[in-house]
């Protein structure tokens, strides 16, 4: 088979630098920069290519803004979370219990509220390309937790931190970290009675084993947004920035495909390692995201209710 090779920038080639802040090979980050760097090598032969450069120090939540300022890099994948802390209304996309699926998380991005909110990234002197899907938080659970009501006195993982321990606070649930045990050797020690993971952590065969129970809960979403610096993209042709503009898109969207593909395969492979695999009906997922009120009283005082309607439209189901 002839594969061809787009991995090195012809000397006539636009060089398009990405920076990282992780060196981690399958973390979603580097799974989303590795299949934009195939799709823009490919369709812009000749005129483009992508570099990818992971660098913990250059690139870290801390510093990505200022290395894409100092044109380090000319494109950046910082987590919403790290958004949020310029842009207040980016907060939403870390509230506990936002969104019900990925459909849900996409609808919502695309409103023309959340598109026009996303011109306030001019302050942090990028110009957003798009959002890209990491995936969400579960509950694996050594007792079986699926109304709120019997959370009271439940003893939860607050170690990661984040909204999470005001739903713990919300649902009178009992707050433990772990110090520096894994969240498998916990399981064992009986050290707390529900923690947060996503399907990609339960594929560790220690945590596999560990557990008793998974609840899909998708109570806590994780994203990027790539973003590009200001102005490196203004420098460039009309012509030449709508093509990479438009190539990006493409190489967004199917990062969105893979990345719900990978969550669901990881889910459906604990299934076939006879793990049991628990879902939350649509009123306990409310009853859980009603439980979390503090919270998002807290961020509809800051940023009124516009967005809290836009999500409610988000969720709706069809």
């Amino acid at each position: 088979m002839f594969v061809p090779a787009f991995a090195n920038c012809d000397t006539n080639e636009t060089r398009i630098v990405l920076g990282l802040g992780t060196e981690e090979t399958k973390a979603s980050q580097r799974l989303a920069a590795d299949q934009l760097k195939v799709l823009l090598d490919r369709d812009l032969q000749g005129k483009a290519c992508l570099q990818v450069m992971a660098d913990r120090g250059r690139f870290s939540d801390e510093k990505i803004f200022d290395s894409l300022r100092q044109g380090v890099a000319v494109l950046g994948l910082p987590r919403l979370s790290t958004i949020a802390a310029s842009v207040r209304e980016y907060q939403m996309f870390n509230l506990p219990f936002a969104f019900t699926d990925f459909q849900a998380v996409s609808k919502f991005q695309t409103s023309p509220q959340v598109v026009q909110i996303q011109k306030k990234l001019s302050i942090l002197n990028v110009v957003p390309l798009g959002f890209v899907h990491s995936g969400f938080d579960q509950m694996v659970q050594s007792k079986q937790v699926l109304d709120v009501s019997d959370a009271l006195g439940i003893r939860f993982d607050i170690t990661n931190g984040g909204t999470f321990s005001d739903l713990v606070s919300g649902v009178k649930g009992i707050s433990k970290r772990r110090n520096s045990k894994t969240v498998a050797q916990s399981l064992v020690d009986g050290d707390f009675d529900i923690a947060p993971v996503t399907w990609t952590d339960l594929a560790d065969p220690k945590l596999r084993d560990a557990l008793k129970l998974v609840v899909e809960t998708n109570h806590a979403y994780r994203g990027y947004q790539l973003v590009a610096n200001d102005a490196w993209l203004s420098s460039l042709d009309a012509g030449f920035r709508k093509e990479i503009e438009q190539t990006v898109q493409r190489g967004i969207n199917q990062i969105t495909f893979e990345t719900v593909r990978r969550e669901r395969a990881a889910r459906n492979s604990l299934m076939r390692a006879n793990k049991p695999v628990l879902a939350l009906s649509r009123s306990q997922w409310l009853q859980w995201r009603s439980s979390a009120s503090r919270v998002w009283d807290r961020f509809t005082r800051t940023n009124g209710l516009d967005l809290m309607v836009v999500l409610q439209n988000a969720n709706r189901l069809p």
